[in-house]
């Protein structure tokens, strides 16, 4: 992140990234110097992360606590145990947020279940059975009925 992307305060917007594909070995595109300064804002980037995480261990050990406790308990745990221990995120997730964008363009509820126009003989419950009239073709219209869609 350093060396590639500049991801970093003393180096910042720099990129020394050697396009012919050579490994570094007897030269590189920097001097020594600059390497010292490489190698010690990776170091202090690490230190910092190390220490963040382990003040996030930390502040939430109840929590993680109770989450073993589910685990020991169940074996398996839900998104709805995570929320009910640690509370709901306080962000939207990415999937999320593609999810609101799709229904937004195509009309849909993000998965591909249009919600402009619901007709009632489109209606599943969630037995995946039509709300429609069961006559043989699945509807009053004279067209083949389609298979419910997976629940989503």
């Amino acid at each position: 992140m350093v060396v590639y992307y500049g991801m970093s305060d003393r180096l910042p917007n720099l990129c020394y990234y050697d396009s012919t594909g050579q490994d570094y070995g007897f030269s590189k595109p920097y001097s020594d110097e600059r390497a010292k300064i490489i190698d010690q804002e990776v170091s202090r980037i690490i230190a910092e992360q190390y220490d963040r995480a382990k003040a996030i261990l930390k502040e939430h050990t109840e929590g993680h606590n109770k989450l073993a406790d589910v685990l020991i308990t169940r074996e398996v745990i839900f998104t709805e145990d995570v929320e009910n221990i640690f509370g709901k995120r306080p962000w939207v997730s990415r999937t999320d947020e593609i999810l609101a964008a799709k229904a937004v363009t195509d009309g849909s509820d993000g998965n591909g279940h249009d919600v402009t126009d619901v007709d009632a003989k489109d209606v599943t419950d969630e037995s995946g059975k039509h709300d429609a009239d069961d006559t043989k073709d699945g509807g009053s219209d004279g067209k083949e009925a389609l298979p419910p869609p997976f629940p989503g």
